[in-house]
């Protein structure tokens, strides 16, 4: 029979602060041992229930084979996914539109465009993933991108009209209707907006160094331990 080695100091001390029920943030390098910590702190509370927030699939399903059954491993896109399905949004039929949906009307500009409206369809697309990204429940100026080589002048048009098309663009992607595509930004931002209320006594946050703005909300917002796991030499 194998039997696993003694906590070290320092995972010991991780386990004793998770067992107070407290917040927590770890710093954890490469091969120091994240993985088998966080597990000893499930296995010392079996009658509560985890949730592990993986950053990719594979982390996932590699996660859900190593952790006690009272821990429940996803991606936030899974999570993500299938709240907004459980709504009635299918966010797969979004993003199988022809690629001629990717265009959208500029009609809304009551100005000349300065620039080739092909870019300013750029620029508005940029806006919208920023938004996706960031915490703020409504697009506005700050999402726009500055672009190199920019004229004063071509910025300022941007960051005047490229939130206004952008608002009329997330509108149709949110509309299950409408044969605007959706990313999964997009189907993240949606469930995020929704103010989500994620299962469990704890949640674990695998790689917590790469969470971007919207993610970050979703978790701190949550009435529950948190445990955020990252890597401080990746970001």
């Amino acid at each position: 029979m194998k039997f696993a080695p003694p906590p070290t100091p320092e995972q010991a001390e991780a386990v004793q602060q998770f067992r107070t029920g407290a917040p927590m943030k770890m710093i954890a390098f490469a091969g120091a041992g994240k993985t088998s910590t966080l597990m000893l702190m499930a296995n010392q509370v079996p009658n509560r229930r985890g949730l592990m927030m993986c950053f990719n699939k594979s982390i996932a399903t590699e996660a859900a084979t190593k952790f006690p059954r009272n821990v429940t491993c996803k991606t936030a896109h899974s999570l993500a996914y299938g709240t907004v399905v459980k709504q009635g949004f299918h966010p797969e039929t979004k993003m199988m539109k022809s690629p001629r949906s990717r265009t959208f009307d500029v009609s809304c500009v009551r100005e000349k465009i300065p620039f080739h409206a092909d870019l300013f369809r750029s620029i508005v697309a940029t806006t919208i993933t920023r938004f996706c990204q960031s915490d703020r429940v409504e697009i506005v100026e700050r999402h726009v991108p500055k672009i190199p080589g920019f004229s004063d002048h071509d910025q300022e048009f941007a960051y005047k009209w490229a939130p206004l098309a952008a608002q009329l663009v997330w509108r149709r992607m949110v509309d299950p209707g409408d044969d605007m595509p959706m990313g999964h930004d997009g189907y993240v931002k949606l469930w995020a907006l929704g103010n989500p209320r994620l299962f469990g006594d704890f949640i674990m946050v695998d790689e917590a160094q790469d969470l971007n703005p919207v993610l970050i909300a979703v978790v701190q917002s949550q009435q529950m331990q948190i445990v955020a796991v990252g890597d401080s030499h990746q970001q």
